[in-house]
């Protein structure tokens, strides 16, 4: 049996991008809260065959040391996060990928994105006026 995958976007949705865009590598902000505990829930090895697939996508990731900002800030939060458990922590992290390539997946995780309902296409006012939930500017109206 083949495990789902979970493709999740990083900034927006793992990390609370708070600060907004410093550049690939610098990674300042915390997580949103309950992220590391929902990554856990996800791939924790415990669960074994029911345990999914979890691939971080992220622009970030396109640059080499982007890719290594991402992984150094998820150690980091996972070891923060299971602080008693430390080997749980690294678990984890070994079993999510990171990428800067959309792959198949099951389910997209993401703070941008438009649910398509296979009947109403969103107008161009509706796509112009969407922000992620993190984006604190004032929505257009056109």
């Amino acid at each position: 049996m083949r495990r789902q995958t979970i493709c999740v976007d990083f900034d927006g949705v793992l990390h609370s991008y708070e600060s907004g865009w410093k550049g690939a590598s610098v990674i300042p902000d915390p997580p949103v809260p309950g992220a590391m505990q929902w990554l856990a829930d996800l791939c924790d090895p415990l669960l074994g065959e029911d345990a999914m697939r979890v691939v971080v996508c992220s622009a970030r990731a396109s640059r080499p040391w982007g890719w290594w900002a991402i992984r150094r800030w998820l150690l980091r939060r996972l070891i923060e996060h299971f602080a008693a458990h430390t080997s749980l922590a690294y678990d984890i992290y070994d079993s999510i990928k990171v990428t800067s390539t959309k792959p198949a997946a099951s389910v997209y995780v993401d703070d941008r994105a438009w649910r398509f309902d296979g009947v109403k296409f969103p107008t161009s006012v509706e796509l112009r006026n969407h922000r992620p939930w993190c984006d604190h500017t004032k929505q257009r109206i056109v």
